[in-house]
């Protein structure tokens, strides 16, 4: 995408990237798919809040979401653009399998409930727990 991308055109390349659809996209952001075309055809555009959730969901920074990336780094050497874009405020991780990981256990309210109540148990109690899961589940397959 050239220097004359547009957060419409940005949202529309990383959607399609991924293989999502424009339902797809809405229904892990919580939104309709109306509100996605919209923002893909630049009829609206998405509030704040929304371009945040975005750049969680897509693993990018908000300049480039907004589509001025391409310019910003022009205006930088090529370490300090390396340096922002390697720290940038949206990502967290290293690799795209845990960033993937992550924004599963943020969005899946039954891994989070079990992330929020293991994150005070003790590893023993975490283990039994684990133990137990193992162990319904493995009864479904009797």
């Amino acid at each position: 995408m050239g220097e004359n991308a547009t957060i419409k055109d940005r949202i529309r390349q990383l959607r399609t990237a991924r293989g999502w659809s424009q339902q797809e996209l809405a229904d892990k952001l919580g939104v309709t798919n109306v509100a996605v075309s919209q923002w893909e055809r630049g009829v609206k555009h998405p509030k704040m809040e929304m371009r945040e959730a975005l750049c969680d969901l897509f693993n990018v920074n908000i300049e480039y979401l907004n589509g001025n990336w391409d310019k910003i780094s022009r205006l930088l050497t090529e370490d300090e653009a390396e340096m922002i874009d390697d720290n940038r405020s949206h990502r967290y991780y290293l690799n795209d399998e845990t960033a993937d990981l992550a924004n599963e256990l943020k969005n899946n309210p039954g891994l989070r409930l079990l992330f929020d109540a293991g994150k005070d148990m003790p590893p023993e109690d975490i283990i039994k727990t684990l133990d137990f899961i193992k162990n319904t589940l493995n009864k479904g397959d009797d």
